[in-house]
């Protein structure tokens, strides 16, 4: 067992191997734990890969006789996620950190249920709204990894105990499974992470070989950088107050110097004196900014994209989204989040930065519930926001009978073509419940004179795709080719 550790410790999980039906666009992918006697169960939590009508189906298997737990399934090579194992076996048996609430790293409590908060992955329930109809989950073929070993001796006691001392619930409990689900953790043998909305620990991620890179993402040393600050923006539409971090290129026009010192995250760099004299510049408005600049570090992305001319010199605002219940009730199509926009935030920044007032030259985007709130915002306000940037939008809002409620709306307002809007929407193929209302929205945007592009990703409801997702957008509707 040693020599096999080590040979996986050197390879690191999950296990990537050719797919052994000889389709070189397939390849099988293993995720192995390393048990103790303690341990009782695994389960495997791939972003959306998963049925919630049959969660057991993630469950590792334990190859008897030893310490090798493995579940194995088989994606096409484009597929990437984030995952977490969620283990039953005392707290530190394995001398792992364990994260602690909910695995998976999507927006907390978006999901057709009725608004109720989600258990793990956010994993939506098996029917979509009243009167829409639900697709098949994603196929997943299980397979058993080729793991040969010699045996150890593991005597599984019943009832381990939680890092707080509480008995775990019994197997055959009915609340077993959900209760398994929130003992994620990231995979120890993985050293690919990405960071946790809103703390905890990081997420583990498998990215196969044909899956979309990431070199925009990564710091380069010969790119200028622009400048993030983060300030405090009041809002007498919402009556409440929140963080708004603003990224500045490194060179703000032709006619003034090159920004301060370059930030890393938020800085406490003062705002330039004013706009009278500057070339307006184009405003991008990305919503969750409290995961996009601190966590994520988007500032890398644009400071990258401008540098290779793929987009102009631009002005982000990030604003934050407080907490889970704030987002749902301001991200929700709500009339007094696109007054906050239009009234509060992109005039407190105009009076700071010199930016364009051209809709044609400012985009909203946003992920999730965000996605719902750009498409509705630039459908609302077309004279404002001339582009839509939605990444796995919650269109399928809200629950119930008055389902896509958006798409009943866009089904009455058809474009002015005074205030041509366009949207650029994607989803994940894993996300088996969003995609029908995804799906119908771009159709019906194109006939009622709106530009909409739409596509798909082989991922779920994962900042790892929304990342690649977002630049090849932002290019697409600001870009200078």
């Amino acid at each position: 067992m040693a020599e096999f550790w080590s040979e996986v410790e050197a390879a690191g999980t999950p296990l990537v191997e050719p797919d052994p039906a000889g389709d070189p666009d397939h390849a099988v992918v293993t995720f192995l734990w390393r048990g103790t006697p303690a341990t009782r169960s695994v389960l495997v939590l791939p972003n959306k890969v998963i049925d919630p009508r049959t969660p057991s189906d993630n469950l590792m298997a334990h190859l008897p006789g030893t310490d090798v737990w493995h579940w194995s399934l088989r994606m096409r090579r484009d597929w990437r996620a984030s995952y977490a194992l969620c283990v039953d076996e005392p707290a530190g048996a394995a001398g792992e950190p364990v994260a602690g609430g909910p695995a998976g790293g999507e927006p907390v409590g978006e999901t057709p249920a009725g608004g109720a908060p989600v258990v793990a992955q956010a994993q939506a329930p098996a029917v979509e709204p009243a009167g829409t109809a639900v697709e098949p989950a994603p196929t997943v073929t299980a397979m058993a990894p080729a793991v040969t070993a010699s045996p150890v001796a593991a005597v599984r006691p019943a009832a381990p105990r939680t890092a707080q001392g509480v008995a775990a619930p019994a197997p055959s409990d009915p609340g077993y499974l959900p209760w398994l689900r929130g003992q994620g953790r990231p995979d120890p043998r993985n050293p690919h992470t990405l960071p946790r909305r809103w703390g905890g620990a990081p997420q583990s991620v498998v990215r196969l070989p044909n899956a979309p890179g990431e070199a925009d993402w990564q710091p380069r040393a010969d790119v200028p950088r622009g400048t993030v600050t983060l300030h405090t923006v009041r809002s007498a539409a919402l009556g409440n107050e929140r963080r708004v971090w603003v990224y500045t290129p490194a060179t703000t026009s032709p006619t003034q110097p090159p920004a301060p010192a370059p930030a890393s995250g938020a800085s406490a760099t003062p705002a330039p004196a004013g706009p009278e004299s500057a070339t307006p510049l184009p405003v991008l408005v990305l919503f969750d900014g409290e995961m996009w600049q601190p966590e994520l570090g988007v500032a890398t992305l644009l400071d990258n994209l401008i540098a290779d001319g793929r987009l102009p010199p631009l002005v982000a605002l990030l604003p934050d989204a407080l907490d889970s219940d704030t987002r749902w009730s301001e991200l929700a199509c709500n009339d007094r989040f696109v007054d906050f926009l239009t009234d509060d935030l992109l005039p407190w920044a105009a009076a700071r930065w010199p930016l364009t007032t051209d809709p044609a030259r400012t985009v909203l985007a946003g992920q999730s519930l965000g996605g719902l709130l750009a498409t509705y915002a630039a459908v609302r306000a077309p004279h404002r926001f001339g582009n839509a940037l939605s990444q796995s939008g919650s269109f399928w809002w809200p629950d119930g009978p008055a389902g896509e409620w958006l798409t009943s709306l866009v089904a009455g307002t058809p474009a002015d073509p005074a205030h041509p809007v366009r949207c650029w929407l994607s989803a994940g193929e894993q996300e088996w419940v969003l995609l029908p209302a995804n799906r119908r929205l771009p159709e019906l945007l194109r006939a009622q004179g709106y530009s909409a592009q739409y596509r798909e990703f082989n991922g779920g409801h994962d900042y790892l795709c929304w990342r690649t997702e977002l630049a090849d957008g932002l290019v697409d509707l600001l870009g200078t080719g």
